[in-house]
């Protein structure tokens, strides 16, 4: 029950935010989170899908982490994962991993649920474990991003980009992933075993792929 406590502990941490320095949201999936909701976008033939984790919203500065597996990687089927505003689908930033033209893998990062790119990708990653960071700097709109490989080496290198939006409050984390359009075949759910979240990105039998995501990190400062 150690991820409830947390939870509890930030709760409290909100309310008494006027005394406190620093606050972190952390979940380790140690237990099953209490909800997990399901939103479609429509993308040409396929279906953008967004799974969102509900976090108390976040004022000013601060800085997400997360844990992000390839299990595999088909052309076409990438996923992503990053942080939004629920009730603003265009400001939201996420990260995503797929392949690319010439099926070399590829690492961005983009904005809305469109997957607008505002940050030029790296092309040709090795996709493997790797720690997926975004910081965000209220007065100067400033993301800070980056996807560093359980191997050491960069996916994505350090970089900086200016938001156009003024305000960026998150109050959910977004974890992306492609349908084939009306297939139902993405997913993303809690595995007990290895005590973390999985899911698929689809578009038909031959070009799918799966991933995981674990150790989730929100950093109220």
């Amino acid at each position: 029950m150690r991820n409830m406590s947390k939870w509890m502990m930030l709760l409290v941490g909100v309310a008494m935010s006027a005394f406190a320095e620093s606050r972190v949201l952390s979940w380790d999936f140690s237990v099953a989170p209490s909800k997990i909701e399901e939103r479609r976008f429509a993308a040409g033939k396929n279906e953008n899908v967004e799974y969102l984790l509900e976090i108390p919203a976040v004022q000013g500065d601060f800085t997400f982490s997360c844990k992000l597996t390839p299990i595999s990687l088909r052309a076409y089927s990438g996923f992503a994962v990053g942080v939004g505003v629920k009730g603003m689908t265009a400001r939201q930033v996420k990260m995503r991993i797929r392949l690319g033209d010439g099926n070399r893998p590829v690492c961005g990062v983009y904005q809305g649920t469109d997957y607008k790119e505002i940050a030029k990708p790296s092309s040709g990653i090795q996709p493997e474990e790797c720690i997926v960071k975004m910081s965000w700097e209220a007065e100067t709109r400033t993301l800070t991003y980056s996807a560093v490989g359980k191997s050491g080496k960069a996916l994505i290198p350090e970089n900086k980009v200016q938001l156009k939006f003024n305000q960026f409050q998150p109050d959910c984390i977004i974890i992306g992933a492609l349908d084939a359009k009306g297939a139902g075949e993405s997913y993303l759910v809690y595995e007990a075993k290895t005590e973390r979240l999985t899911g698929l990105s689809y578009i038909n039998k031959n070009y799918k792929s799966e991933f995981a995501v674990d150790d989730v990190t929100v950093e109220y400062k």
